[in-house]
């Protein structure tokens, strides 16, 4: 274990424990820099040391309570959100019925919605949602947009790899968009590549 990583273990461990420690009610500021603080490890380079906090239920269980007491305030949902979905993509933080419905519950929320769009399609309650589909085309349109085309990229074309069929209905409107995001666009030669896939499969 190299130092770097015994520093961030200790800060890990500083931040957690206040996290289950503090009250929700405590001051919106307080809550705000903690849970600010916290966002930055999840995100960082991954590290299997970092597991024990990461896949904590009760710390996943107090970052619920806390999103839940303060569902007026976007920036501190935002960091929640980053958080938990980051656990759960990087660390194997099992993604219980209670974090979906948090989700599920945030997906139209203006501000919040980008951040649940990086990690919903990765909770394995979202493959049999009725709007599945219809929900992963309304994602281009999620500010802020251009972040969000290639959020939609990435997602077609993890489903492409993973041998899913895109049903009939959707197939052609998201082959239309992949050839009208390719345009003026850094990702352009990859969304058509990942477009000529699509055309490629019956």
């Amino acid at each position: 274990m190299n130092r770097t990583i015994k520093k961030n273990i200790e800060n890990i461990k500083i931040i957690t424990d206040e996290i289950k420690r503090c009250a929700i009610e405590e001051d919106e500021g307080k809550i705000l820099k903690l849970v600010s603080t916290f966002e930055k490890f999840p995100r960082k380079e991954v590290s299997s040391f970092y597991n024990v906090f990461f896949r904590d239920l009760n710390l996943c269980e107090k970052l619920i309570s806390m999103a839940k007491y303060y569902i007026n305030n976007d920036k501190i949902l935002i960091e929640i959100i980053s958080s938990l979905g980051n656990m759960v993509v990087r660390y194997g933080l099992p993604p219980s019925d209670d974090l979906y419905e948090l989700f599920f519950s945030l997906r139209n929320r203006k501000k919040v919605n980008y951040y649940i769009s990086l990690f919903i399609l990765h909770f394995p309650q979202s493959e049999s949602c009725d709007f599945r589909w219809d929900y992963i085309l309304s994602i281009p349109d999620i500010a802020p947009k251009e972040k969000s085309k290639k959020n939609f990229y990435s997602i077609i074309k993890n489903i492409n790899a993973s041998g899913e069929k895109i049903p009939f209905e959707y197939k052609a409107r998201i082959v239309y968009l992949l050839g009208v995001f390719s345009d003026n666009n850094m990702y352009g030669e990859e969304f058509m590549m990942l477009r000529a896939q699509l055309q490629s499969v019956d």
